[in-house]
């Protein structure tokens, strides 16, 4: 068998490699990616360490041509008639001829491209964008406990299918009374400030924030497409019914039912920062008017919230019985860190904002202890994070002894003990901090629930409510300074996080979208929310039937796909590489998943497609937690070796990563093999310690990279 030069038309090109780079989270701009690998494939100095003892001399690719370009998405995506286009970049590199050969001498082409898909999850630029990114994360872990009940329980009837539709619900009841009483509740205090002082003022005020609840909401619902973006107006529709009537009510007169509910609850708010009868007088008297409505509608956010704890705990409880019975145990239960973790985020964003009204507004609340009352919570969620940051830095200590000689080649010895032990995401002390939190949440609510008062009670209550109002200006100061200062840094961090979510949460937000656009139309489900079937708005689904708002999925993979035909039709080439990183990896595997069998009915049958992923969370991250949308890769016929399955696709896939790398570590984990396979799938490289990031710019990995992307790797051959 020997390998033979394959003319390419003019100009004697010997073969052509196509190498399409997918970045990771965190790259906000297209190109990046394909410049650091090109930058990675150049002959090393012959000063590098290690190069003359590991690394044989190579021939050289000279740069070429350099191109940005733009493509149009699918037309699903297009906007009002516009079609929308995402950036990408190629650089065209071509082997310069070795010693003594002829300018005609036939050489090598190696074509690098990528595509940018950073933006499609972006948060929006302004204060008001980066308050309402951090949001969309708080929010988006209550949906990630949604597809993790998905695995728990799979089955389609029963208890499972309870239980399943009790994480929706809890999911369901924070987008919708929870977000919107809040919602209702600062306008209303806005509007109580902007108003001038008259008699009329109170009824003014609220007959424009129930106008303004009921619009908004309205307008939201026919113009939205997400289903929960729709949740969340109908919502607000009713909210705005809600503070109408209770102004109706006030004006016709308070009956005696409900005067002696405002008293109690005026009472329990009161005796919280009621440090002695004089205070406690004081407090009651400010609670007139609009104030005691606004009340109301607080004591109903927190009746909603304990709904939803009460139903995402039910669902913990229930997995833990099960898995206690050996049933599931595959499965890890999120629950509780992801309930944590969104309420933590919850109480910080919640405090920044209701801070920054209070304490950083001209005199917006008359009385602060109405605010600092209601979010006692703000202390252990501030202590809370402190014990996540004090975690974070205890895993970085340890990972520290895998840089002090530690052979790579022994993490392979017993893999995922180290992946778990050295795993900075829901490490043992994070799930300590979070449920901690939750307990320390938990007891604070109980005890306003409580009329009575103990030694405990009598000193606890002063304490919180001397440092809350400090610690909820200190945290609107900060939340100013990040949304300002320092928006740059934490839009970054935002963009990062929100990315990861947009795919975790694949199952959460397709489901209550439209069905696919291939779908038959009989088998459609169109998704309306409760108040728009009591309206009558939308009873059928959309012309083009597009899944827009939360899912993404579809449309990153989409992007990928657009690139990879165009690039297929144009460079016809002879081989193709997919080189990713990170989040890449995942989203190069699912578009290996659905796209694989299309591109190879455009390519000639021997033209190889090989994949090398760096640093993948695919395997301790995605199928750790979320299985029934992330199977482990054996599952998945297509990314096997072509010529084991008839779906296959792959002809090598090579993993490198880092082993401390806490995000990404190996892909085939051995506790998804009854028995040792014969073959090891994919080739797993282990690198020295180094951390998740710079992938590109390592040596070792630059060195690796070289040798897997040398010249006439995946040439056709003839005999």
């Amino acid at each position: 068998m020997l390998y033979f030069a394959l003319i390419c038309g003019n100009g004697g090109i010997m073969g052509k490699q196509l190498i399409v780079v997918v970045h990771g989270v965190g790259v906000r701009e297209a190109g990046v990616s394909t410049d650091m690998l090109s930058t990675a494939l150049e002959p090393p100095h012959p000063e590098a360490p290690g190069t003359r003892a590991v690394e044989p001399p190579a021939p050289r690719y000279r740069a070429m041509t350099s191109d940005d370009f733009h493509l149009r998405e699918h037309p699903r995506h297009d906007r009002d008639g516009k079609a929308q286009v995402f950036p990408a970049r190629l650089r065209r590199f071509r082997e310069a001829p070795g010693d003594g050969a002829g300018s005609n001498a036939p050489t090598h082409e190696r074509v690098v491209a990528d595509f940018f898909w950073g933006d499609i999850a972006e948060p929006r630029g302004g204060a008001l964008g980066l308050v309402l990114g951090f949001f969309r994360i708080a929010m988006g872990l209550g949906h990630a406990i949604r597809e993790n009940a998905r695995a728990l329980f799979p089955e389609p009837f029963g208890s499972d299918r309870t239980l399943r539709r009790a994480a929706s619900g809890a999911v369901l009841t924070l987008h919708g009374p929870v977000i919107a009483l809040n919602l209702v509740l600062l306008a209303g205090l806005l509007l109580n400030w902007v108003l001038p002082e008259s008699g009329w003022r109170e009824t003014a005020m609220l007959s424009l924030l129930a106008l303004v609840a009921l619009g908004g909401g309205y307008v939201l619902l026919t113009r939205a497409h997400a289903f929960l973006i729709r949740h969340t107006a109908g919502w607000l529709m009713l909210t705005g019914v809600l503070v109408a009537l209770m102004l109706l009510v006030a004006v016709a007169g308070t009956p005696v039912w409900l005067e002696s509910l405002d008293n109690r609850l005026i009472d329990r708010s009161c005796a919280l920062f009621g440090h002695n009868p004089e205070q406690a007088a004081d407090c009651r008297d400010n609670y007139t008017g609009v104030f005691v409505i606004g009340l109301r509608l607080y004591a109903l956010l927190i009746m909603a919230l304990a709904v939803a704890v009460v139903l995402i705990l039910s669902v913990w409880a229930a997995c833990s019985l099960r898995q206690w019975q050996g049933r599931r145990p595959d499965v890890v239960n999120v629950t509780v860190p992801a309930l944590g973790l969104m309420l933590l985020l919850w109480f910080l964003l919640i405090s920044a904002l209701w801070g920054s009204v209070g304490y950083l507004g001209s005199d917006i609340i008359p009385e602060p202890t109405h605010v600092t009352s209601a979010l006692r919570g703000l202390l252990p969620a501030v202590l809370a994070l402190g014990l996540l940051i004090f975690a974070a830095l205890r895993v970085q200590v340890a990972k520290g002894a895998l840089k002090r000689g530690f052979d790579p080649a022994r993490y392979m010895d017993d893999p995922d003990t180290l992946a778990e032990r050295y795993r900075l995401i829901f490490c043992p002390w994070m799930l300590t901090a979070l449920a901690l939190f939750l307990i320390l949440l938990l007891g604070i609510g109980w005890d306003a629930l409580r009329s009575g008062d103990d030694p405990l009670a009598a000193r606890l209550r002063p304490l919180l409510a001397d440092w809350t109002p400090a610690v909820l200006a200190a945290v609107a100061l900060v939340g100013a300074a990040l949304v300002t200062t320092f928006r740059t840094a934490f839009a970054a961090g935002l963009g990062i996080a929100t990315d990861v979510l947009a795919w975790i949460n694949d199952y959460s937000w397709n489901s209550r979208d439209p069905a696919l656009a291939e779908v038959e139309p009989a088998q459609r489900h169109h998704s309306r929310t409760f108040v728009e079937r009591a309206l009558g708005l939308r009873p059928d689904p959309p012309g083009d039937f597009t899944a827009r708002g939360y899912w993404l999925r579809r449309r990153i993979r989409e992007r990928m796909n657009v690139l990879m035909e165009q690039l297929i039709m144009d460079e016809t080439p002879d081989e193709i590489v997919l080189v990713s990183h990170s989040q890449g990896t995942v989203i190069a595997l699912e578009v290996l998943a659905s796209e694989a069998a299309g591109w190879r009915e455009r390519l000639h049958a021997d033209t190889p497609i090989r994949l090398i992923t760096m640093g993948s969370p695919y395997t301790h991250l995605y199928n750790t937690y979320f299985p029934a949308s992330f199977p482990p890769p054996q599952a998945r016929a297509v990314w096997r070796r072509r010529g084991t399955a008839p779906e296959a696709a792959l002809d090598d896939w090579v993993n490198l990563f880092r082993v401390d790398d806490f995000v990404g570590t190996h892909v085939d984990a051995p506790r998804h093999h009854a028995e040792r396979p014969v073959e090891v799938w994919p080739r797993e490289i282990p690198m020295p310690a180094g951390g998740h990031t710079n992938y590109w710019t390592d040596r070792t990995a630059a060195r690796h990279l070289r040798r897997e992307l040398a010249p006439l790797a995946g040439a056709r051959v003839s005999d």
